[in-house]
């Protein structure tokens, strides 16, 4: 998930008044509806970077980071704020028409994608309320989805026919990638353009369109979901069958278990600002968290029936 900082916001306002200066850019952009600031100097994945306004950001901004889960008691999608989450407080956003369990959301909070049923079919519903819309059911056995905000792709693991599909957005446009062994969670590190995957037993590294294909930590267990904190070069993964978290550098070396005796865990998220990494325990239907160091670890939620998680800011 791409967590925007307190220095990044400084930065662009700054840049704003740099401009209004010296290049005639009024000062009212700062506090209009619609402004057009995409002239300013930017990286791609900023949301600066559209014609929304400055205010419209700094309110995205200023909302704390919220764990979005979906639960299949309901199929409803929740979330929790994280300054609050000890609380154990949530809220319904909407309920689907099927649990929304593989899930991404998007850094602005627009869209949230998701797998339903049996896993076949891909999902997008607008934020904050729905509907939510078939992209595709023509899959085996979804696995893995990430939204690459730099360049607007989606990807998609599906592990049932051992396949990487990149597409649009919308998936008005898809394209194989590949067909390693048993992919599964997947993330994009645009910083270096590299594709991380777990897949079968091995997490494996790779260029984006796929070629380049290496394992980086040859025996990870039975990986499924994948996360990474990129400030730190850490990767983390679930070894579900192993009852386990575990840890790497971004280049395999370290492998480290962090948390074990759990009852198959699945998705995690990262709070990477507080190092906390929260985490689906499918066998005991609770979320969990626990630091990246595997000290106060911690049960959160109780009786819910969820797959996936996601940290994003809260509405």
């Amino acid at each position: 998930m791409v967590e925007h900082s307190l220095d990044r916001l400084i930065r662009i306002i700054s840049r704003l008044f740099v401009r209004s200066l010296f290049s005639g850019i009024p000062l009212a952009c700062l506090f209009a509806i619609q402004c057009n600031i995409s002239t300013l100097d930017c990286r791609q994945e900023d949301p600066s970077c559209s014609n929304s306004s400055l205010m419209s950001l700094i309110v995205i901004l200023y909302r704390p980071n919220a764990v979005y889960w979906g639960d299949s008691n309901d199929n409803g999608l929740y979330l929790s704020d994280l300054d609050s989450i000890e609380s154990g407080t949530s809220r319904l956003l909407f309920t689907g028409p099927v649990s929304p369990n593989i899930l991404f959301i998007s850094a602005d909070r627009k869209w949230a994608w998701f797998t339903g049923g049996i896993e076949n079919t891909a999902y997008r519903a607008d934020l904050p309320a729905g509907p939510a819309t078939v992209l595709d059911n023509g899959y085996s056995d979804i696995d893995g989805i990430f939204f690459a905000e730099s360049t607007g792709i989606l990807y998609i693991s599906d592990s049932g026919s051992s396949t990487i599909y990149s597409a649009t957005a919308d998936w008005t446009s898809h394209t194989m990638l590949g067909a390693p062994v048993g992919p599964r969670g997947l993330f994009i590190d645009s910083r270096d353009s590299k594709l991380y995957l777990a897949d079968n037993t091995q997490i494996i590294r790779s260029e984006l369109d796929f070629s380049g294909y290496t394992p980086i930590v040859a025996t990870a267990g039975d990986p499924r979901d994948l996360e990474m904190d990129s400030d730190r070069s850490l990767i983390f993964w679930t070894d579900q069958t192993g009852g386990a978290i575990r840890k790497a550098g971004t280049d395999g070396s370290g492998d480290t278990q962090i948390a074990s005796g759990l009852n198959s865990p699945f998705g995690i998220a990262l709070d990477t600002a507080n190092q906390w990494v929260y985490y689906c325990e499918t066998g005991t239907n609770s979320i969990g968290r626990i630091k990246y160091d595997g000290s106060s670890q911690q049960m959160i939620f109780s009786g819910i029936s969820c797959w996936d998680l996601e940290i994003a800011r809260s509405f």
